[in-house]
C-alpha cells in the first residue's frame, strides 16, 4: 500500500499493543436458518467487537458470572470474589479494546456486514442466501483482504477485456478489408466462413471468462489498515473545514482506514482510525496542528492542506463548540441574543485561521492545497486529485473505476460520517451573526491569506455576486524542497493564550450549565 522510503517507525502507541493471547478466532453466525431476521443481524462478529456487544449470547456476562460465582452447575461452590488489582486490571482491559482501532474496525466491519445482508435481501427478497453475502468461516480481516483481491482480479479483468476486445474488432476490421479487395478481383471467399464471429470468445483466456459478483455500495465494502512504514502524508485543516468528509470519501474509494492525531468522537460516526499514528496502520492522517496539539509527534512525508472560508469555518466552530455536537446548530434566537460572545471568538479566531494556513504554506515538504468549496461541488475531480497525490500514482484507471462507483453514483450529503448542518457557501454571512463592524475588524489582517486562496471576493459580504471559481486544475500543487520529514506536535502553537476561547465559561454565560463538555479543548479552557 505505500512504498518504504528507507525509514522505519517501529515505535507503536503502548495503548495499542495486542499480545498473541488476544487474538481469536471469529464466532460464527449461528441459526442462519432459523429466522431470517436473525439472518439480517447475525453477520460474523470479530472476538475483539464481542466485548461491547452484550446481544452476542452473553459470552462475556457468562463468562465474568462463572468467574466470580464458580461453575453453575455446582451451587455449593464457594463464592469468588474479585480483588481490587483483577477489577482494576479488567476495567483498562475493556477501557484498550474500545480505543482499540483493531477493535473498532472489527465491529465497523461487522456492521457493515449486517447492511450489505440487508441491501441484498432488499434486492431479491425471494432468491436471498446469506451463504452468498460474504466468505465463510474468516475474521472480517481475511474477509475484508479477500474481497479487495477480487476487486483488484475484477479490474484486471475489465482492463483485458477491453484489450482484446479492441484487438478482435482490430482484426476483423482488418479482414473486412481483405474480404472487400477479393470481391473487387472477383475471387471467392473461401476463407473464414464467418467463423471470426466466435473468434473473440475462443481467444479469450480462462481468466476473462470468470464470472464476478455485481459490485456492493461502497457503504457495504469492508476497509482495512494500510501499513506504512515511513513517514505518512496529513490531511490538515483548520477544525469545520470538511475533514470528516475528504476521509470518509478517501475510505470509501481506497476502502484503507484513515488515521487522526486525536480522539475527537468521531468512531461512533465509523470513522475509527481516531489516535492511530504510530500503530502502523493508516497512511493518511488527519491534523489540526499547529492549531491544537495532537499526539504522539509523528513524521510528515507529504500534507494535503483543507481550506474553508473562514466565516463559515468560524461560525461552524461556534455550533460545535457550544452545542458538543458535530451536527446541531444553535437558533437563530441564541445566536442573536449571544451576538456578543460569538464576536469575541470571531476576533481570537481569525487570527488562529490565518497563522494555522500560512505556517502550512511554509512548510517545505510536498504541499497540495485543496477548497471545502471545491469539494463539495466538483467532488469526483478533487478527491481524484487528492488520491494522486497522496498514493503518489501516476495511474489513475483504477481509481478512476472506484471514484465513478463510489463517489459520482452518490450525492455528496450522502458522502460523509454523518449529516452536516445545513447551509451553503457563505450562508454565514447571511444570518446576521457577522455585523459589518465586525467583518471590518476581522478583515483587516486577513486579505493576503484570502486572496492566495482565491477568497478575495469573499471580503465583501455578499455571497449571491460570489462567483466562487474552482482553484486551478481543482486543486494546487506545492513542489517540496525538504530533504528530511517534517516533524509535528512536537512545539509552536498558533494559538496562544490570548487567541484561547474559555468555552466552560462561554457556555455558563449562554445558561448552558448542563452542557459542560469533556474534549480536551473545553477541559483546557477550564484550565
Amino acid at each position: 500500500d505505500c512504498k518504504s522510503d528507507g525509514a522505519n517507525d517501529e515505535e507503536k502507541s503502548a495503548s495499542f499493543k495486542k499480545s498473541g493471547e488476544d487474538k481469536q478466532e471469529d464466532a460464527v453466525v449461528a441459526n442462519r436458518e432459523n429466522d431470517e431476521e436473525a439472518t439480517a443481524s447475525s453477520p460474523p462478529l470479530d472476538s475483539a467487537t464481542e466485548v461491547e456487544q452484550e446481544s452476542v449470547a452473553g459470552k462475556d456476562d457468562e463468562k465474568l458470572s462463572s468467574e466470580a460465582t464458580g461453575p453453575k452447575d455446582d451451587p455449593s461452590a464457594p463464592v469468588k470474589t474479585m480483588t481490587a488489582a483483577q477489577k482494576s486490571a479488567q476495567e483498562a482491559q475493556i477501557a484498550l479494546n474500545m480505543n482499540d482501532p483493531h477493535t473498532l474496525l472489527a465491529r465497523l466491519n461487522t456492521k457493515r456486514l449486517f447492511r450489505r445482508i440487508k441491501h441484498l435481501r432488499k434486492q431479491d427478497a425471494d432468491n436471498f442466501d446469506v451463504d452468498t453475502a460474504y466468505a465463510k468461516n474468516k475474521t472480517t480481516e481475511q474477509i475484508a483482504t479477500h474481497e479487495w483481491e477480487l476487486i483488484l482480479a475484477q479490474t484486471k479483468q475489465k482492463l483485458m477485456k477491453d484489450f482484446y476486445e479492441k484487438e478482435y474488432k482490430s482484426k476483423m476490421a482488418e479482414a473486412e478489408v481483405l474480404r472487400a479487395e477479393r470481391e473487387e478481383k472477383g475471387e471467392a471467399d473461401d476463407e473464414g466462413n464467418g467463423e471470426e464471429e466466435d473468434g473473440l470468445e475462443d481467444d479469450m483466456p480462462e481468466f476473462l471468462k470468470q464470472k464476478f459478483p455485481p459490485p456492493l455500495p461502497s457503504k457495504c465494502e469492508l476497509l482495512m489498515f494500510s501499513p506504512c512504514p515511513r513517514a505518512v502524508a496529513v490531511l490538515a485543516s483548520y477544525p469545520r473545514s470538511g475533514n470528516s468528509l475528504l476521509r470518509t470519501l478517501y475510505e470509501r474509494t481506497t476502502l484503507r482506514v484513515t488515521g487522526s492525531d486525536m480522539r475527537g468522537g468521531l468512531q461512533k460516526h465509523d470513522l475509527v482510525g481516531e489516535a492511530a499514528t504510530q500503530t502502523n496502520c493508516v497512511q493518511f492522517v488527519k491534523t489540526h496542528y499547529p492549531e491544537r496539539m495532537g499526539t504522539p509527534p509523528f513524521r510528515v512525508n507529504r500534507a494535503v492542506l483543507l481550506v474553508r472560508n473562514p466565516y463559515d469555518a468560524m461560525e461552524s466552530y461556534f455550533n460545535l463548540m457550544t452545542t458538543n455536537t458535530h451536527t446541531s446548530s444553535l437558533s437563530e434566537e441564541e445566536r442573536k441574543k449571544h451576538s456578543k460572545i460569538f464576536a469575541e471568538m470571531a476576533k481570537k479566531e481569525i487570527l488562529v485561521w490565518r497563522d494555522f494556513h500560512e505556517y502550512w504554506l511554509n512548510q517545505k515538504i510536498p504541499l497540495l492545497v485543496i477548497r471545502y468549496e471545491d469539494l463539495i461541488r466538483y467532488t469526483d475531480k478533487v478527491i481524484a486529485k487528492v488520491l494522486k497525490f497522496v498514493l503518489e500514482v501516476k495511474d489513475m484507471t483504477f481509481f478512476e473505476d472506484r471514484i465513478d462507483r463510489c463517489i459520482r453514483e452518490e450525492q455528496i450529503e450522502r458522502l460523509g460520517s454523518y449529516k452536516p448542518r445545513s447551509g451553503g457557501i457563505g450562508k454565514s454571512l447571511t444570518k446576521g451573526v457577522y455585523s459589518p463592524e465586525l467583518l471590518q475588524e476581522i478583515n483587516v489582517g486577513i486579505i493576503n491569506t484570502m486572496e492566495k486562496f482565491g477568497y478575495d471576493e469573499m471580503l465583501v459580504p455578499n455571497p449571491s455576486e460570489w462567483k466562487v471559481e474552482p482553484m486551478d486544475e481543482y486543486g494546487v500543487f506545492i513542489p517540496g524542497t525538504a530533504k528530511e520529514p517534517l516533524v509535528i506536535n512536537q512545539k509552536g502553537l498558533v494559538r496562544g493564550a490570548k487567541r484561547h476561547t474559555n468555552w466552560n465559561l462561554v457556555k455558563q454565560q449562554m445558561g448552558m450549565k448542563g452542557a459542560k463538555c469533556t474534549c480536551q479543548n473545553c477541559v483546557r479552557g477550564s484550565r
